[in-house]
């Protein structure tokens, strides 16, 4: 019998952010890999647009990894779509 894997809550996602983006700057997949199956769940959970957009943000790097350059446009152009139902911040005067 196999363990399961860790999984991530959803409020600790901003850490998990952080060592997916230097997981991904590296040339071995494998740690980005991982982190992201073990934060899929997490993401997907997650209602707010900015996460949304982070999770096709990051599942477009997992397909460039994996050589698959039409799942990353797609996952860009999701990540785009998401972008556009945040809250606009005010311009400060």
């Amino acid at each position: 019998m196999n363990p399961s894997p860790a999984r991530v809550a959803v409020g600790d996602l901003a850490v998990v952010l952080w060592r997916l983006l230097d997981a991904s700057s590296r040339e071995d997949s494998t740690t980005f890999v991982s982190l992201l199956d073990d934060a899929d769940a997490a993401l997907a959970e997650s209602t707010d647009p900015r996460w949304t957009a982070w999770r096709h943000t990051l599942a477009a790097r997992r397909a460039l990894f994996e050589s698959d350059p039409d799942v990353a446009v797609d996952r860009v152009a999701a990540a785009r779509e998401a972008l556009d139902t945040c809250p606009r911040r005010p311009t400060p005067r």
